[in-house]
């Protein structure tokens, strides 16, 4: 088998073929690896359930996430925090929508939150410390909530209590904690 994207997560790995056939390994505790199973972990590649092509993914703590080929996110794992922005559910063993009507560009599973960017450049982030100004301890949930910027973005990154995203003319912006400098 040969991948075009790869993405290493907290303790498992999820990549794609070049014809947008996804496929997780590892520890599955979650559902992370996303094929349905409730076995604890596996040594090879498993076929994300749902016969859906992507173009691209990313791996967090605890839970992945996908865009279809037309821009809309897909997540799986396992979050209590809200990070799949799926309505009151904590985890998903197999692909699911997230709850919105937007289609984005790029996507990073981080922590316990998700991060994506919209072909018009607006970043959208759910889960825990999903609001800019957020601290440890600070809530979120599923719903998606849009980063209030003038900046157009073209990609974002999640970590575990910050976010950074690249904005069109290469300049970077980064919110959340600061608490390590992480926030440059």
């Amino acid at each position: 088998m040969r991948f075009t994207w790869v993405q290493a997560g907290s303790e498992f790995t999820c990549a794609l073929t070049a014809e947008g056939a996804a496929y997780c390994w590892g520890l599955n505790e979650g559902g992370q690896l996303g094929g349905g199973s409730r076995e604890a972990r596996a040594l090879t590649p498993v076929p994300v359930a749902g016969g859906r092509t992507f173009r691209a993914l990313s791996a967090g703590r605890e839970h992945a996430c996908a865009l279809a080929r037309d821009g809309q996110a897909f997540c799986w794992g396992y979050s209590p925090e809200g990070a799949l922005g799926i309505r009151e559910e904590e985890e998903a063993r197999v692909p699911a929508p997230v709850a919105t009507d937007q289609r984005f560009v790029g996507i990073s599973a981080g922590d316990q939150r998700t991060c994506a960017v919209t072909r018009e450049g607006s970043v959208y982030c759910w889960g825990r410390f999903s609001q800019p100004s957020s601290e440890p301890g600070g809530r979120g949930g599923p719903e998606l909530v849009r980063l209030e910027s003038p900046v157009r973005f073209r990609s974002v990154a999640a970590g575990l209590i910050h976010a950074c995203g690249m904005a069109e003319d290469g300049r970077l912006y980064c919110w959340g904690s600061n608490r390590d400098g992480q926030l440059g």
